[in-house]
């Protein structure tokens, strides 16, 4: 069976939230999240979600699970950022939707034996770690 993970960005206290439970408006935003917090007390959330994103199902050279949004290093000396986007599958012009890096699949990143990459970052906590990237 499929386990989807999420994590929200939370506005108020500007740190990422593993949710236990996510409940969403009919328009598709976010209405509440339940999570433990540093106590291990379980707490209710309302109105403070900046962005969610959602565990790719791959995890990094140090076993860490890569979510969309993270930033990650490779070892060709690249950085990028995880997101969900089209795919030129092959060369008949088939498309499909998965996680993406710069332009190619995760999933071929991480079967791809030359290259090992690791999670550094963030899009919420460590937005500098691209706009650096951006300016070579």
């Amino acid at each position: 069976m499929i386990q989807y993970k999420f994590r929200i960005w939370d506005l108020s206290s500007r740190l990422l939230i593993y949710p236990l439970t996510i409940e969403f408006t009919q328009e598709g935003d976010v209405a509440s999240y339940r999570y433990l917090d540093t106590h291990g007390k379980l707490k209710t959330d309302w109105t403070t979600a900046g962005g969610i994103t959602q565990c790719t199902g791959i995890k990094d050279k140090n076993g860490k699970e890569i979510y969309e949004g993270d930033i990650i290093g490779i070892s060709c000396g690249e950085r990028a950022t995880v997101k969900w986007s089209d795919f030129n599958y092959d060369e008949y012009g088939t498309y499909v939707e998965c996680w993406m890096v710069n332009d190619s699949s995760l999933s071929d990143l991480d079967w791809n034996s030359t290259f090992t990459f690791a999670v550094i970052g963030n899009i919420y906590e460590n937005q500098n770690l691209m706009e650096n990237e951006n300016e070579n």
